[in-house]
């Protein structure tokens, strides 16, 4: 909602300008259209409107044209004494009478040009020359007047039945649950060609002597707050990679020491930077200890013969893989106990309600604590009446999880007010997404602190406790990266081998887009994603099923996708075994290539071939992310080809691509 209000106080008057010296001599008349036709029709409304002003000044119609107006492909220029010379070249150029004083020509690319006359200044300009017209008036500058402004087409565009009534006409895809959990596999390296590549070697925590590569390490004593310093130290070695814009590949190995698994949770800060760039390839070793540094320098170099592989460790000498495995879930009840104590860390979110409110209907008298930064408001207030108006009693409490003493006072209140805790679900998480190339180390820290700190925390702050649950909301990114999620990704991926590496029972479950989550997209972000990858998000009713079959399972970590089975396999299954496709079509020219992708990117927008102009960015027919994503997946369909949506980022137009 909102309230506007206008106050006229005068209507405007145009100001006599007196005082300044009078401008004389030519004047530099400019037209710039997308095509030659709506060139040819800005000049006819041009002509019109002065013969129906002719007391305008010449000059401030000059600068107006000048500085008033986008710059466009199809350019028009000349010079005139007179508003009646104006009024003639126009009428000139309209009847396409050849005319020695009118310039006419295509921008074919931006270049900065200086002219030392007005003739050549005219030729160099309509050509794509950037031109300083203020240095034209030597600090006299003109009045800017009103002109007819530019002459769209006025073509209609009919939006299809299936658009303008959204789902109601469509059948929805059946949505199926797909289980899967991590298992290393044995793989052992195969004597091939080593990438032609440039190599860079991390060590995280310790490096050991004689070893190649670069330590990054944390004089950080707690856990938490050393991870989150190594993955930002990690995170500026990437992006320093990436500012450089390599042309040839660079693979950047990460190794890590057996007894600091956690720290493998960087795979998600490098998929992630591998989706935005595609010159970067990365991969995380994990190594077993024992090894002298001959043996460890030679076992990163058989990595680089793998270089698709993602994720390797070593055990008991053989070399893994890390790849998903697909899991069949009984169901089960309800875990929650009559009288049992929960606390939702991060519950005031959308995913924290909906679960409050499912302990509260699927148990007698629970006691559910949910956390929030933010203090109590009205809207957290009445969560807490509808949770109670279901049988349990609901607390908010003001806690940031990644204050450590927070969490420890928080959980001894808890236990000392009821006696008790039975479970723990960590749902907090932020998200401040950017590209790699874009992102500050500030927010990637903002980012992993609620997840991975909280983690900790919690872990810390319960040791010793017998607790039914203890469940990590981690998501899909920990195990596949996101472009412009290298953080999040990064901190859930934590997530996923912190809960593998504890001795208690607990469980990290890789969650998809939930209905009720605080993350969610809009609509036709949705639809791009069930039609891309399968993927649907998970209601809520079958997100509680899941949850309840996962905590069940006893695996630590367990991956959830709702859509379409078949699509899902192949998205989530089967990138675990990356080949990279050979081109299969002869693309003979750069003409040829320019003429694929012209034509798909009109049929992707409906608009005629001819409408599109090469060398215009698409962000002027309105072409957003999720456009970009149908486009890199229809070339990727039709020509068998590999692309990702981040390598249109920086190529916007049709000429780049």
């Amino acid at each position: 909602g909102g309230a506007n209000a206008h106050l006229v106080i005068e209507d405007y008057q145009d100001p006599q300008i007196t005082g300044r010296p009078e401008l004389t001599g030519e004047a530099i008349i400019i037209l710039t259209a997308m095509d030659a036709d709506r060139l040819r029709v800005s000049a006819e409304r041009l002509r019109h409107h002065l013969e129906n002003n002719p007391n305008l000044n010449l000059f401030s119609i000059a600068w107006t044209l000048q500085i008033g107006r986008k710059e466009m492909p199809e350019r028009l220029a000349f010079r005139a004494s007179t508003l009646s010379e104006v009024i003639h070249h126009l009428a000139e150029f309209e009847s396409s009478t050849i005319s020695e004083h009118i310039v006419r020509g295509r921008a074919e690319e931006n270049v900065n040009v200086k002219t030392a006359s007005l003739a050549s200044l005219l030729e160099d300009w309509v050509h794509g020359a950037k031109v300083d017209w203020q240095e034209l008036y030597a600090g006299v500058l003109p009045h800017r007047v009103n002109l007819p402004g530019y002459p769209f087409k006025g073509e209609r565009y009919w939006v299809s039945e299936e658009i303008r009534y959204g789902g109601l006409l469509a059948k929805s895809p059946k949505a199926d649950l797909l289980y899967a959990h991590p298992v290393w596999k044995d793989a052992a390296a195969i004597a091939s060609s080593v990438l032609n590549t440039e190599g860079m070697i991390f060590w995280l925590g310790a490096q050991p002597d004689r070893t190649n590569g670069v330590l990054l390490a944390s004089d950080e004593v707690d856990m938490g707050k050393a991870c989150c310093d190594i993955f930002s130290q990690l995170f500026l070695q990437i992006k320093a990679v990436m500012d450089t814009k390599p042309e040839t590949p660079v693979l950047v190995q990460v190794a890590v020491p057996s007894d600091q698994p956690q720290l493998a949770g960087v795979s998600g800060l490098l998929r992630s930077a591998v989706l935005e760039y595609r010159n970067l390839f990365a991969q995380v070793v994990v190594l077993e200890g024992a090894e002298g540094p001959a043996l460890l320098n030679a076992r990163l170099q058989e990595n680089a013969h793998h270089h698709l592989d993602a994720e390797v460790r070593y055990h008991d000498g053989i070399r893994q893989c890390k790849s998903l495995e697909e899991i069949s879930l009984d169901e089960v009840s309800a875990p929650w106990k009559d009288n049992g104590v929960y606390l939702l860390a991060g519950g005031a979110g959308g995913i924290g309600i909906a679960m409050a409110k499912e302990i509260a209907a699927k148990s007698e008298n629970a006691i559910v604590v949910l956390t929030g930064r933010s203090e109590l408001d009205g809207v957290r207030a009445a969560h807490l009446a509808e949770i109670e108006a279901l049988g349990a009693k609901a607390v908010y409490a003001q806690l940031d999880v990644a204050d450590q003493t927070g969490v420890k006072n928080l959980v001894s209140a808890v236990v000392q007010d009821y006696g008790r805790l039975d479970g723990v679900l960590h749902i907090a998480g932020i998200l401040r997404d950017s590209l790699v190339a874009n992102k500050s180390r500030a927010d990637f820290k903002a980012v992993l602190a609620p997840k991975i700190l909280g983690a900790v925390n919690l872990s810390s702050a319960t040791r010793g406790m017998e607790l039914d649950i203890f469940a990590l909301f981690s998501s899909g990114s920990g195990l596949y990266g996101n472009v412009g999620q290298a953080d999040y990704a990064a901190a859930n991926a934590f997530l996923d081998n912190f809960a593998g590496t504890q001795a208690r029972k607990m469980v990290s479950v890789n969650w998809p887009l939930w209905d009720a989550g605080g993350m969610s997209i809009e609509a036709h972000s949705r639809q791009a994603l069930i039609e891309t990858t399968g993927l649907a998000p998970l209601s809520i009713s079958n997100g509680f099923d899941a949850f309840y079959r996962v905590l069940a399972s006893g695996f630590s970590q367990v991956m959830v996708a709702n859509g379409d089975l078949e699509k899902l396999r192949k998205t989530l299954i089967d990138p675990f075994n990356q080949t990279s496709p050979a081109l299969p079509i002869t693309l003979k020219s750069k003409k040829n290539i320019e003429q694929i992708v012209l034509e798909t990117v009109a049929d992707l927008l409906k608009v005629a071939p001819g409408e599109i102009e090469p060398l215009c960015e698409l962000a002027e027919y309105g072409v957003d992310s999720i456009f970009i994503t149908r486009l890199s997946n229809e070339l990727s369909k039709r020509y068998d080809l590999n692309l990702r949506p981040s390598d249109f980022l920086v190529c916007n137009t049709i000429n780049s691509i």
